[in-house]
């Protein structure tokens, strides 16, 4: 998806990796991101924030930086509601002295929504509700490098290039001899060459490079709507089920129109949907005046992902005729990464989109509280088990295949020669004769990881006097080598150089990797 939003709406509370999320019991961490959370619940519907960044209760842990807890508001015997709405409005702003555009370049945000709980029935059930929406259409803009109408044709006239005939020479380039006039014949185009040209869009600067302003429109679009209620069915219980979702839907737009190219953003291109859900139930129990119980279960589900607006069609294999591009799965379809030397690429040249996360994470927590004169006993435990299944074949070129022009098959391969340049580059995208290609496979989908993890405490608040309180206890958490879904996981062995693959041939399934932690407070 589109991370800069998502990441600027996360920034005040994700300062750092390894914290911990959660609410009302659920964890809403982000396994494959550690640093980010799932997800964010909208500041009406939230009634407490704990966070502990140092000196833990033995009580909190799993989190190497800070233990973040939230609460989401309950309703009373009273109904309440609230309303809001934020505005931002680029109408008010001062124009970009950098902005090459007529006028203002629009940037609209509005987040708008409400709040609403009350009793069911008095004094036992309640009910709270809050649903938000967040909708932002922003002007978005950058400088592009395109070849003008006498590139297009062939006429490779750059200051100071020389353009040399691959097919003269010797195998190594020496040798060479030069297009007569740095005039590539249109024959020898290639055909895939021909084709993208044609969708790359004309230049309406008139300085190169960066002679062509792309312009789009940015769109972002989020709800949050939360459900919680609570029921006392007697004196010493209480229980309490919320369920949250969240989908949202984010366009960068391609800055080269129909040659695609780069997201103006700097995101993903095109369409980044996705959907996170979050459920907790839990409650209380009073044994006696001295002994509480209590305990919740949560689950949380991540689903993101992102699609250029080319997902329709294999057009490396249908449209351009180039073997070995595309594939079987949805996911391959698309136009071909090409990265030209010089110039701004075409075709889909982010390697990681397409992308589809599904995540899942399952939590867990127990604990009982006993009072004993001056010292206040807490035992308990938590577990939690993380689920990523991913497709996102991201190494060199991207699931549809990639092509990397960079001038070196049209300079003169001599001491003393010119080094490739940009019109070197485009020479050889003419010609269709890329120095590196290639295509990322996923042979497994989903990319799958399972990490369970076990935490147990032990501590006492122990009131000296008025004046001296002792807060001592030990937790002991155990997080078992990560698997797949279909075997365990993989560890590079320093000893032996090898990679040992759980649970293939006699290499055990946690590959005999040892993963707990001991901790005091």
């Amino acid at each position: 998806f589109c991370k800069s939003e998502l990441h600027d709406t996360l920034k005040p509370i994700a300062l750092a990796r390894g914290y911990s999320y959660v609410i009302d019991g659920a964890t809403v961490s982000y396994p494959w991101l550690p640093h980010i959370i799932a997800y964010v619940p909208p500041a009406e519907a939230i009634e407490a924030v704990n966070l502990v960044s140092n000196a833990f209760d033995a009580e909190q842990g799993m989190a190497g930086g800070a233990a973040i807890n939230v609460t989401i508001k309950s309703g009373t015997n009273e109904f309440h509601g609230s309303g809001h709405w934020y505005h931002t409005n680029s109408a008010v702003q001062a124009r970009n002295f950098f902005f090459t555009g007529s006028g203002l370049p629009k940037n609209l945000l509005n987040q708008f929504g409400g709040t609403f709980g009350g009793p069911i029935k008095k004094n036992k059930l309640f009910f709270f509700s809050n649903f938000e929406r967040t909708t932002r259409r922003r002007f978005a803009s950058a400088f592009r490098t395109v070849p003008d109408s006498s590139l297009r044709t062939g006429n490779i006239g750059g200051p100071g290039t020389l353009i040399y005939d691959p097919a003269t020479g010797s195998a190594n380039g020496v040798g060479r001899a030069m297009f007569p006039n740095n005039q590539i014949p249109s024959s020898r185009f290639d055909p895939a060459s021909v084709i993208m040209t044609g969708l790359i869009p004309n230049p309406n600067q008139p300085i190169f490079p960066s002679n062509f302003f792309a312009t789009g429109t940015y769109i972002f679009n989020r709800d949050n709507a939360d459900f919680k209620v609570n029921f006392n069915p007697n004196e010493k219980a209480s229980l309490f089920a919320r369920y949250s979702f969240s989908p949202s839907d984010i366009f960068d737009p391609p800055s080269l129109q129909r040659a695609l190219g780069d997201a103006l953003t700097g995101g993903q291109p095109g369409n980044a949907p996705g959907l996170v859900q979050t459920a907790a139930i839990g409650g209380t129990y009073t044994v006696s005046p001295r002994i509480l119980i209590d305990g919740n279960i949560g689950f949380t589900r991540q689903r993101i992902s992102a699609e250029n607006i080319d997902i329709d069609k294999n057009y490396g294999l249908d449209e351009l005729r180039i073997p070995g591009t595309n594939g079987s799965d949805r996911l391959q379809r698309g136009y071909p990464r090409f990265n030209i030397s010089g110039f701004s690429a075409i075709g889909n040249p982010n390697v990681s989109n397409p992308f589809l996360f599904r995540d899942n994470q399952y939590s867990a927590t127990g604990n009982i509280s006993i009072v004993r004169g001056s010292h206040s006993f807490r035992f308990g435990g938590d577990y939690t088990y993380y689920t990523i299944n991913h497709f996102q074949p991201q190494a060199a070129f991207g699931p549809r295949g990639g092509f990397n022009f960079t001038g070196g098959l049209t300079a003169l391969n001599a001491p003393g020669a010119p080094a490739p340049n940009a019109f070197n580059g485009w020479a050889d995208f003419l010609l269709g004769l890329p120095q590196g290609m290639g295509k990322d496979v996923q042979y497994i989908n989903p990319a799958a990881v399972r990490m369970p993890g076990w935490g147990f405490y032990a501590r006492d608040q122990w009131q000296v006097n008025r004046k001296l309180t002792i807060n001592y206890g030990m937790r002991f958490e155990r997080y078992p080598f990560a698997t797949r879904d279909h075997r365990g996981g993989e560890r590079y062995d320093p000893r032996t150089d090898k990679v040992l693959v759980g649970g293939v041939g006699s290499t055990p399934t946690d590959t005999s990797a040892v993963t707990s932690r001991i901790a005091t407070s």
